[in-house]
C-alpha cells in the first residue's frame, strides 16, 4: 500500500474535483508599438532647419501645399522710385519676371524659421511682373509727407493667419484662396536689425 500512495493521491484529487497544483504562467506584456514615422514631416523639418544667414533674419522658408513642400530661396530687392505727377511712388524690384517655384494649389501656405515675432516685419505679398522683373509697391511721398517705405503698401499685402507651430517656426496661411499670380514672403531688411535698408528680401513663388 505504501508503494501505491504516490499514485492514489493525484487520482483522488482529480476524482474530488481538485486539480493538482500547476505553476501559474504569466503572459509577457506585448512590446510597445513605436510611433509611425511620417516621411513628409521628417523631410519638412529638414527643409526648415536653419541653413542660411540673411539680412532679414529669415533662416529658411518653405511653400507648404496639399501634397508637397518646396524650399524657397530669398531674393534681395533693389530700391526704386516712380514719379506720378507730384507724388513719388517707392518700389522694391526683384530680378526675373517669374518665380521658379510654381504650384496650382490656391490654399498653399508658407512656413519659415525666424527667431522673433514676425508681426509688422514679415508679410505675404503679391508682386507684379514688369519689364523683366517683379515689383512690390512700398510707400509714397508728396507735398511734404511720406508714408512708410520699409513696409509694403497695404493693398499689396495678403491677409494671413499667423501661427507659431513650434518655437521659432511660423506658418502664414492666406485667409482666402490665392488667385493665379506671383507672390512671396516679404521680410523687411529692418526685420534682421540691419541699418538703412529700404528694400527687403522676397521668398518668391507663384500660383498657376
Amino acid at each position: 500500500m505504501r508503494l501505491m500512495l504516490p499514485f492514489i493521491l493525484p487520482l483522488g484529487l482529480v476524482l474530488f474535483g481538485q486539480d493538482p497544483a500547476v505553476p501559474a504562467i504569466e503572459a509577457s506584456p506585448a512590446p510597445a508599438a513605436s510611433p509611425a514615422s511620417d516621411p513628409r514631416a521628417e523631410a519638412l523639418d529638414k527643409l526648415l532647419a536653419p541653413r542660411r544667414t540673411s539680412a532679414s533674419g529669415v533662416k529658411a522658408a518653405v511653400l507648404h501645399t496639399k501634397d508637397k513642400d518646396l524650399a524657397l530661396d530669398g531674393l534681395t530687392g533693389a530700391f526704386a522710385t516712380t514719379y506720378a505727377f507730384v507724388t513719388v511712388l517707392f518700389y522694391s524690384d526683384f530680378p526675373e519676371p517669374a518665380a521658379q517655384v510654381r504650384v496650382n494649389d490656391a490654399s498653399a501656405s508658407v512656413m519659415f524659421t525666424y527667431d522673433a515675432n514676425p508681426r509688422g516685419k514679415i508679410v505675404m505679398v503679391k508682386v507684379k511682373p514688369d519689364k523683366g522683373r517683379r515689383s512690390l509697391k512700398m510707400g509714397k511721398s508728396g507735398f511734404g509727407s511720406i508714408s512708410a517705405i520699409t513696409a509694403p503698401d497695404a493693398d499689396w499685402v495678403i491677409p494671413c493667419d499667423s501661427v507659431e507651430v513650434k518655437p521659432g517656426t511660423w506658418t502664414f496661411t492666406p485667409k482666402a484662396p490665392l488667385k493665379k499670380g506671383e507672390y512671396g514672403l516679404f521680410a523687411s531688411m529692418a526685420a534682421g536689425m540691419t541699418p538703412g535698408g529700404m528694400s527687403g528680401e522676397l521668398f518668391d513663388f507663384a500660383i498657376d
